[in-house]
């Protein structure tokens, strides 16, 4: 369906038909009048975009986008917001392979090659993409 983190993107109008359209589909698949093998994926596009509209009214904008390279920061490095998993040491590099609005300013990032576990997105910034091509590009 398109349903990603580049949704945030959207404009107004897009965002709501897409949202409607999710939520119309989720109704449907479970209502039980048909077999949708669908049905959780459905649910889970109205959810997000449920997330995109909070952040739209909440005048939040995504503080990184997916693909973005970050570093972490602070003492006490990063922590999985919950569940069981380990410290991202202070100073790693890392990226970004999706993002969340938690509501109240709070937004969560999921990070390549971690599990699908979520952190904080407060405890990392963005590392500026640099112009020196990589040594074996010659």
């Amino acid at each position: 369906m398109g349903i990603n983190v580049n949704s945030y993107n959207w404009d107004n109008e897009t965002l709501l038909t897409k949202f409607m359209r999710a939520c119309m589909k989720a109704g449907v698949s479970g209502s039980g009048l048909c077999f949708d093998p669908s049905a959780a994926d459905e649910r889970a596009d109205a959810f997000f975009l449920k997330r995109v509209i909070l952040a739209r009214l909440d005048g939040q904008k995504p503080p990184f986008q997916a693909g973005d390279t970050v570093s972490v920061t602070g003492v006490g490095g990063a922590w999985p917001i919950e569940g069981i998993g380990y410290n991202i040491p202070t100073g790693n590099i890392e990226v970004i392979s999706d993002l969340r609005y938690n509501g109240k300013e709070v937004w969560s990032v999921k990070l390549k090659n971690r599990d699908r576990q979520l952190y904080l997105a407060k405890n990392f910034i963005l590392v500026p993409p640099t112009d020196n091509p990589p040594d074996d590009a010659a």
